[in-house]
């Protein structure tokens, strides 16, 4: 993960966010949909078999260069590329209808950081709030303006609810994966898993065969949980089957889990029906953790470790990692 994108989503997080690609002329955003998937493959050419230039797993925003049917063109790493739409929420840039200003509180009284011109400049709007205060970008300005200097305001009101509801229901799916963003918060080190900590804080490695941070990892689960450890770092390919060459969530806990003769479903949805509840805080090492917006809409599967994390082939960008067991929807014990 490159420090960038750590920025993005710690800016995300804050309230402030900044363009990824501001080279394009378009006035349309593109944002990942974690609802539909946790990360996504940019592609050298519209073809799901092209090379693999990377991945989009953060909140980071790209403008569209152009599109079709199927694929949205961006600038990633500086080179032309291309991703899926079915993958990511299109964000639109709204005009101004007169100067407006950009104030630095959602209140109309707060200080302003610039007036915004209405033959020069245009917001994306990132949140509408209930006074009719939206909290936009602006260039790479983070600030909040009154909704009905928009030309949003001119559209009828049933296309307008539209356009407001829609924006609702992005922001909602932004902060629901809030926690599942915070990945690498553990990073696999001289045979130990160590939590990343303030440089001036001192890291105690442990020297135990099966450990995570400071504990012992145990239970019927831990000679999987070590076992699949060993691919900590291996890359993620949506729709791969390979430990070491690539896998994605669900491939990745299928192939552990059939090093120890046990046949799961392909897919993190179906995987979901096997095995029994267990209550956020009872799992142990080799449960089955999921996410996802319901226990009908399961986008990703990882593996416990049994004291608070998690390690799954977490994204495109990020490959096979540790993290925190954040929020999950569901988790399902398949070895007694």
């Amino acid at each position: 993960m490159k420090k960038f994108s750590k920025l993005i989503f710690g800016l995300l997080l804050s309230g402030a966010i900044f363009v990824s690609n501001p080279k394009s002329s378009r006035a349309e955003k593109i944002i990942i949909n974690h609802n539909v998937s946790p990360g996504v493959n940019v592609r050298s050419k519209k073809s799901d078999t092209s090379s693999i230039l990377g991945g989009i797993d953060y909140q980071d925003y790209y403008e569209v260069i152009d599109e079709d049917d199927n694929w949205y063109e961006i600038l990633y790493d500086g080179k032309t590329s291309y991703v899926g739409k079915q993958w990511f929420f299109k964000l639109y840039d709204y005009k101004l209808i007169k100067d407006t200003p950009l104030k630095e509180a959602q209140a109309r009284k707060s200080k302003t950081i610039e007036t915004l011109k209405k033959d020069k400049d245009s917001v994306t709007i990132l949140e509408i709030y209930s006074d009719d205060m939206a909290k936009v970008i602006s260039k790479d300005k983070i600030g909040y303006i009154d909704i009905k200097n928009l030309d949003l305001y001119r559209k009828k009101y049933k296309t307008q609810n539209v356009h407001k509801d829609r924006i609702k229901y992005i922001n909602k799916v932004l902060k629901k994966y809030e926690d599942f963003g915070k990945i690498q918060d553990y990073e696999f080190k001289d045979g130990n898993f160590i939590k990343d900590r303030p440089k001036d804080e001192e890291i105690q490695l442990v020297d135990k065969e099966i450990t995570y941070e400071y504990f012992d990892v145990a239970g019927n689960g831990a000679d999987l949980y070590w076992h699949a450890s060993q691919f900590l770092g291996n890359p993620y390919v949506f729709g791969g089957n390979d430990l070491v060459n690539g896998v994605d969530c669900s491939g990745f806990t299928k192939e552990v889990y059939k090093e120890f003769g046990i046949s799961l479903p392909r897919i993190a949805q179906d995987q979901y029906f096997i095995g029994t509840d267990v209550k956020l805080g009872d799992e142990l090492a080799g449960d089955l953790v999921f996410y996802g917006t319901s226990t009908k809409n399961i986008t990703h599967v990882a593996i416990a470790d049994g004291n608070g994390g998690i390690i799954h082939a977490s994204s495109p960008k990020t490959g096979i990692i540790t993290s925190y067991i954040g929020n999950p929807i569901a988790i399902k014990r398949i070895i007694e």
